[in-house]
């Protein structure tokens, strides 16, 4: 790190200078973001099977790749848990696969527990003092949930209705109850820049005139529109024909005009894009440094609109997207780069995620 170069981001735009280009390549900063930010965050567990009868057991992986938290779902008959799937004795992986299980037993030394977690047995612990204690019950985890989509916390620092609060208020006219999953649109990309780089070109549509010329000519770039929240962000996207916008109601924020996209970004790595058709999710993974993966999931409530206006080939504009903030990481470590400025009118949304990044790690 170069000390002449402090993270600190001034909270007024006009004068505020950009994240200097050290963070996007030190490992040390990444550890303290995934400690300090992501650990203690909200994160989309769905699409996953959902443990719908008593005795059902689901194992996942929170944060695959970055934090790889092993969390259980269980369904102890009366509702679902969400817990630790890491025995209180020594360690050991709990369940390692999907099944129904009547109880919950350790296969490394045979400690068990209840479906809802709590100690159940242990052999050979006669004699043991002050056993069992709170401690040995597994530890459980927080679940909340947005229509049919899922989401677990390990330790979070803010109510998951608070923090998705602008997500639902913007779309309560939307009939968000009944999307289902499109699986055979689930992608996985991997791609070698920093997952930084990825949120901040996601935050602004600055680039899209240089970047994505088929979007932008889907879009009244003239109307674009960004507004900031408390952890999140939306930009709004216009199209030009109201057969490919939303129908929203009168008293809607965005009543009379043509909207075609919302671009929600939820901290510190959830993208919502809400298109007529649905709802398209980008989980933002880091893998190191300079390694990312992003998950995209697909959820429609409408199919008949599928491909309008502003998600026409999601495929290829992602595409745009990894090839030029990879070129960005290949130059960003470079001496004769310090750091920029935010432009006003554009990069409000990035300037706003880089206050809370700074304020959680600086």
């Amino acid at each position: 790190m170069d000390p002449r170069l402090p993270l600190h981001v001034h909270p007024d735009i006009h004068r505020a200078r950009t994240m200097p280009g050290w963070v996007y390549t030190d490992a040390d900063t990444l550890a303290t973001m995934l400690r300090k930010a992501f650990a203690r965050s909200w994160q989309l567990i769905s699409p996953l099977p959902w443990p719908d009868h008593a005795g059902a057991c689901v194992p996942l992986r929170w944060l695959p790749g970055s934090l790889d938290e092993p969390l259980l779902l269980t369904h102890d008959g009366s509702q679902v848990h969400c817990l630790s799937n890491v025995c209180t004795h020594r360690g050991a992986e709990v369940v390692a696969e999907a099944g129904d299980h009547p109880v919950l037993r350790c296969p490394y030394h045979g400690r068990c527990f209840e479906l809802s977690g709590a100690f159940k047995s242990m052999p050979h612990f006669a004699g043991a003092i002050d056993f069992p204690r709170a401690e040995d019950n597994l530890t459980a985890a927080s679940l909340a949930s947005w229509g049919p989509l899922r989401f677990a916390a390990i330790a979070p620092d803010t109510a998951f209705e608070a923090l998705f609060a602008p997500v639902a208020d913007r779309l309560a006219f939307a009939p968000i109850a009944a999307l289902t999953h499109d699986r055979a649109q689930d992608r996985d990309f991997t791609f070698e820049a920093n997952w930084l780089l990825y949120c901040d070109n996601f935050l602004e549509g600055f680039h899209i005139p240089f970047v994505h010329p088929d979007l932008k000519g889907a879009l009244d770039w003239s109307q674009y529109r960004i507004e900031t929240f408390d952890r999140s962000s939306v930009q709004i996207g216009v199209v030009a024909d109201p057969a490919d916008a939303f129908d929203l109601p009168a008293g809607h924020p965005d009543h009379g005009r043509n909207v075609g996209v919302y671009y929600f970004f939820v901290f510190p790595n959830l993208m919502v894009n809400v298109y007529p058709w649905g709802v398209s999710m980008n989980v933002v993974l880091p893998r190191g440094p300079g390694r990312t993966t992003v998950q995209f999931r697909r959820w429609i409530w409408d199919r008949a609109r599928l491909g309008v206006a502003a998600s026409q080939d999601l495929d290829g504009v992602e595409q745009e997207d990894e090839d030029v903030v990879m070129s960005v990481q290949r130059a960003i470590h470079a001496r004769l780069y310090r750091r920029g400025r935010y432009s006003p009118s554009q990069e409000i949304a990035v300037h706003h995620f880089h206050r809370w990044l700074a304020k959680l790690i600086d």
